[in-house]
């Protein structure tokens, strides 16, 4: 019996499910615990644009650390919410695609609504660090971002020595 391709979509559809899940549940969990400020800059995670949440509270002035963790923390709820709605867009689009007979413009309608729940969760993030930062005088904004959004990850600088180390070899 040969594998349709309707059956490898909902498999990497399924894949895709389970690990937007776990990524769900890992910026929950560091959204929620205290960050360890030396270890949490170690630890940025920028990938176009995004930030860790522990690692810009961790470039936070020290007094305005412990409000900012609140402000994340009270948002939460809300942020639960949208993670859910995008899980249920996720499963509209396994089912869609999975349907017979095939309907590309509802599989084309159901990818949409699961962009939106993707766009719907950055927004809702956003606003809580523009609000962190808005409260910021602009030097201390300045360091914050330079920390978070400009400044390359360390991961990806220790991976350009290692090429160029092995490029020198």
């Amino acid at each position: 019996m040969a594998i349709r391709s309707t059956h490898v979509l909902v498999g990497a559809l399924a894949a895709s499910l389970l690990a937007n899940g776990v990524l769900a549940g890992a910026l929950a969990q560091r959204a929620l615990t205290e960050p360890d400020a030396p270890a949490a800059r170690e630890r940025v995670m920028m990938h176009g644009g995004d930030v860790h949440p522990r690692a810009f509270i961790a470039a936070l002035p020290e007094a305005e650390r412990e409000a900012a963790g609140e402000a994340m923390r009270a948002n939460m709820p809300r942020m639960r919410e949208l993670f859910g709605e995008a899980r249920e867009a996720r499963r509209s689009v396994a089912e869609t695609m999975s349907a017979e007979p095939f309907d590309p413009q509802a599989a084309a309608m159901a990818l949409e609504r699961v962009r939106a729940a993707r766009g719907d969760i950055e927004a809702e993030g956003e606003g809580v660090l523009l609000a962190i930062l808005a409260g910021l005088d602009p030097e201390a904004r300045a360091e914050v971002l330079e920390e978070t959004y400009l400044r390359q990850p360390r991961w990806r600088e220790r991976r350009e020595r290692r090429t160029r180390r092995d490029a020198d070899n």
